[in-house]
């Protein structure tokens, strides 16, 4: 026996697939706003970061108009140093020496002895070798004259085996088996006009001593001290480029030089004043 459906029951069958439909569009529906709503709020953001960005290139932009040029190095002076500025925007401490004040931990004193130089800076005259010669004498015949004889004989000829002159090469040559000038120079013979600058004659030999050294025969010591200030060696000196390295001699033209210490404290940057010296004799 089959089952009828009277109009009420096919009524709330259309009613219940209605509402399932309904709930699934209004599923589909939601789901779909939702993406939109993502998609909206991701769009905005998007588009915010982007303002601010060009609003941030905009600000520089101007400020960099504005602003004025840096020039290739300007310098203001702090104390007794100069601070420094150059267009890479580096910062560098440029040490005015001259005029700042030598002080602790910062700057040390410090005492650097010198040589002078030799009192002669000319070469010396080209002698001839004197085969006849020994550290004793001089063989002239039968005779052999020693350093003190031609001494006294100086511009005379000798008649020998072979006429020969006293003169200042002979006398430097046998002055030097003697060691005349002692371990500090050399017995030589110059140009007439050195020997005249020295008031001897161009028979005498004259001693050209080491530098450090002075005197008849360099037996005394020709040193000096100068006094120096010493910085810290991070620091950079002002014409640190143009000074004069320290050597162990110094020219008497150069008034200051530059040398490096090492202390305790670290490397330093020394500058001793040549005038500011006080001599060891």
């Amino acid at each position: 026996m089959g089952y009828y459906m009277n109009s009420d029951d096919r009524q709330n069958a259309r009613s219940n697939i209605q509402l399932v439909n309904f709930e699934e569009n209004s599923s589909v529906s939601n789901n779909t706003t939702n993406r939109v709503s993502t998609y909206i709020l991701i769009g905005m953001g998007v588009l915010l970061l982007v303002i601010i960005i060009v609003l941030v290139i905009v600000v520089t932009s101007r400020n960099n108009k504005n602003a004025e040029p840096i020039p290739s190095e300007c310098t203001c002076e702090i104390g007794g140093a100069v601070l420094a500025q150059t267009q890479e925007h580096k910062l560098s401490l440029i040490l005015d020496w001259e005029n700042s004040i030598c002080e602790e931990p910062v700057c040390l004193h410090h005492t650097k002895e010198f040589m002078q130089p030799s009192a002669i800076d000319r070469d010396e005259k080209d002698c001839p070798d004197f085969p006849k010669l020994n550290a004793s004498c001089y063989q002239c015949k039968d005779k052999c004259l020693s350093f003190d004889d031609l001494k006294l004989k100086k511009g005379e000829k000798l008649h020998c085996s072979e006429r020969v002159t006293v003169d200042c090469c002979l006398i430097s040559a046998i002055g030097k088996l003697n060691n005349y000038c002692g371990d500090n120079g050399q017995y030589e013979c110059f140009k007439e006009d050195v020997h005249e600058k020295n008031n001897v004659t161009i028979y005498d030999p004259i001693c050209k001593c080491k530098d450090g050294f002075k005197g008849g025969r360099c037996e005394t010591e020709n040193k000096f001290n100068s006094k120096c200030k010493c910085y810290n060696g991070m620091l950079r000196l002002k014409d640190e480029d143009k000074l004069k390295e320290c050597g162990n001699t110094i020219e008497s033209s150069v008034n200051v030089c530059s040398t490096s210490i090492t202390h305790d404290n670290g490397a330093f940057k020394c500058v001793c004043n040549t005038t500011d010296s006080s001599s060891d004799n």
